[in-house]
């Protein structure tokens, strides 16, 4: 049986890059990998991920727009 573990080793190679680089903010795509990397990365640096920004204005400023249905 093969396996796809694309998640797991992205998160391995990003958690490297963030703690050597120092980063405070980090973007992902809100494609299926990246709703499963996000999750996993911030877990591993204990931070809360914030989902569905539309719009960024300054760096503490973000506007979230819910669609309900």
């Amino acid at each position: 049986m093969i396996v796809c573990r694309i998640a797991e080793e992205i998160t391995y190679i990003m958690k490297d890059l963030i703690g050597k680089g120092g980063y405070k903010n980090i973007v992902g795509l809100s494609s299926s990998l990246g709703k499963d990397v996000i999750p996993r990365i911030s877990g591993y640096f204990a931070s809360q991920p914030i989902s569905d920004i539309t719009e960024v204005i300054v760096f503490l400023s973000i506007f979230r727009v819910k669609i309900l249905m």
